[in-house]
């Protein structure tokens, strides 16, 4: 409790990590168990979320306010999953030394101040440095200064003066978390199989292992259903009840990774934390987009936001490392912006969406602002000449037609297919055609004859920057297909994961075929977007005080929820 700040309930889940737990008992134990006792350190090495994380703004407030100095020693700044070679430990899980000081002088009510460094290279350079770092280093930068502000150094001036993804779409919530594979497939009769099996198996004890339990599900437990039409309404009956033959799982649609789309077994009952939220304002229709953002992870090489028409899992963004989705639209249908914004410039709710596609939706945002990005993530520089947010909006909504399949924004070619050459772009073809047995299992590409190679199959015309495409840094290609391989990625939780395809459908090869054209429209999409980027910091932007004298009214944390209507 001491570590939560009031109206900051919804981030606060994250508390319940068992190193923030140490956390507590630690600064207990220094500065509080003993009476009298007026000085102390605490130092741990833990992970990293506490750093940034918003759910974290109590517990660094409570930190700045009860100890004197502190010191923050980044092991791994590369991020999670870092290279072998640079992992300190061998775990996935970026982790940093944290050293805290009180002394007699401590002023509860000035906030202490942190210095943060990151160490960089090898395990052995990192060591060595250690060896060498002392806490005078000059190496070290000074966090930001407000009570519950990142104990990281903040963004420059110029940055800090723009409006972030949260200032203008008002409320977030995390993408789904389901807590287990073998609910999520790209082949909705695969999910089919799998919820009789799991159905079938009569000891209690192997449906339990099967169905994998977690805090908040469990065979014997039932639910509320999820909002929707399509989703399992049937929840009041415990999973174990169901007696075979029992009717199909609901399945429905889902924005599993990024340009990703497999299929869910929509049903409360299977899902730990469902995004309720979420889901209601999926409800909204066919208008509803959703802004993912990689959130307190810097989001690496890529583009800095993705945009999905369905709704997304938690690790929509890359695969790892969380994130958070932004609907465009509440669930009551109103526009999820900051109030006063689509008047303050004359745009609607979709075409904001459309802006912040054509200035944040490529890699070169990211590799311009890395640094300020790093240290205070994504912002919207926006432009105070109409003309050139007209140009922006008309491109995003070309990103926004090619991240959504067609759903949102507007076709970047002359029609409206884009598996068709124009005289803009020239088209992957797909001339060799993949066997359905066995399911492939290797993907690779020849940059010679720029041809990629999946299976038996074969796409010619295959530009190297398609091959090369990432988001945060990882291979959208060789995600996609190693969902769908014959020994699909993933770590497996339960024996239904074993349950897959044995043939490659040929959706898939569609599926793959559209995916490569899109890819190839995006990276022919982002010298445009460059230059645009160039000519919107250039000229005169509008900064959050700006928009506020045009009567934008930004949202406090009460504001940052769902309106249900």
């Amino acid at each position: 409790d001491d570590f939560k700040q009031p109206g900051n309930g919804r981030a606060e889940y994250v508390l319940k990590n068992l190193y923030v737990y140490f956390w507590r008992w630690a600064m207990w134990k220094v500065f509080e168990s003993t009476p009298g006792s007026t000085a102390g350190v605490t130092c741990f090495i833990t992970a990293t979320g506490y750093l940034k994380g918003p759910g974290f703004a109590g517990m660094r407030e409570y930190i700045r306010r009860n100890t004197s100095r502190g010191w923050i020693i980044n092991l791994t700044p590369e991020g999670k999953q870092p290279p072998a070679k640079n992992a300190v430990f061998n775990i996935e899980t970026p982790v940093a030394i944290g050293l805290f000081l009180r002394d007699e002088a401590n002023d509860t009510e000035t906030p202490a101040e942190i210095r943060y460094i990151d160490l960089h290279g090898s395990k052995q350079e990192k060591f060595d440095a250690l060896a060498s770092l002392t806490l005078d280093d000059p190496g070290f930068v000074v966090a930001d200064t407000t009570w519950s502000e990142k104990f990281t150094p903040p963004p420059s001036e110029m940055w800090r003066s723009l409006p972030s993804v949260p200032d203008l779409f008002v409320w977030p919530s995390p993408g789904i978390k389901a807590n287990k594979k073998w609910v999520y497939s790209p082949s909705s009769s695969t999910l089919e199989d799998r919820w009789s099996q799991a159905v079938m198996e009569t000891d209690r004890e192997t449906k339990r292992q099967l169905f994998r339990e977690t805090r908040d599900t469990k065979i014997d437990k039932i639910a509320v259903p999820l909002p929707g039409d399509d989703t399992e309404q049937n929840t009041h009956v415990p999973f174990e009840a169901l007696e075979w033959p029992a009717d199909k799982p609901a399945v429905v649609p889902v924005g599993y990774r990024s340009f990703d789309r497999q299929n869910l077994i929509a049903d409360n009952r299977l899902l730990h934390m469902p995004a309720t939220d979420l889901w209601r304002a999926r409800a909204v229709g066919d208008s509803q987009l959703f802004i993912v953002e990689q959130h307190t992870i810097f989001p690496g090489v890529g583009p800095g936001l993705m945009f999905s028409e369905l709704i997304p899992d938690m690790d929509f963004f890359k695969g790892s490392e969380g994130g958070r989705a932004f609907p465009l639209y509440h669930p009551n249908g109103d526009p999820n912006l900051a109030r006063g914004l689509c008047n303050a410039l004359t745009l609607d709710a979709s075409e904001w969406a459309a802006y912040v596609a054509g200035v944040v939706g490529h890699s070169g945002y990211v590799e311009r602002f890395a640094e300020d990005i790093r240290r205070g993530g994504i912002r919207i520089p926006i432009t105070q000449d109409p003309n050139l947010r007209n140009q922006v909006v008309a491109v995003g909504k070309k990103i926004l037609w090619l991240h959504t399949d067609g759903k949102h924004g507007t076709p970047p070619g002359d029609g409206e297919s884009i598996l068709d050459d124009t005289d803009e772009v020239s088209l992957p073809r797909y001339e060799v055609a993949v066997k359905k047995a066995p399911v492939p299992d290797n993907i690779s590409y020849d940059s010679a004859s720029r041809t990629l190679s999946l299976g038996t199959g074969e796409w010619r015309n295959v530009d190297p920057r398609v091959w090369d495409y990432t988001v945060g840094g990882k291979s959208v290609i060789r995600s996609w297909f190693g969902y769908r391989k014959r020994n699909p990625a993933g770590r497996k939780s339960s024996d239904l994961d074993k349950i897959v395809p044995v043939e490659w459908p040929s959706e898939w090869s569609r599926e793959f075929h559209t995916l490569l054209a899109t890819l190839t429209w995006l990276v022919r999409l982002e010298s445009q977007q460059e230059a645009l980027l160039d000519d919107v910091i250039v000229g005169p932007v509008l900064t959050v005080d700006d928009l506020q004298g045009l009567g934008v009214v930004f949202p406090t944390k009460s504001d940052r929820k769902p309106q249900n209507g």
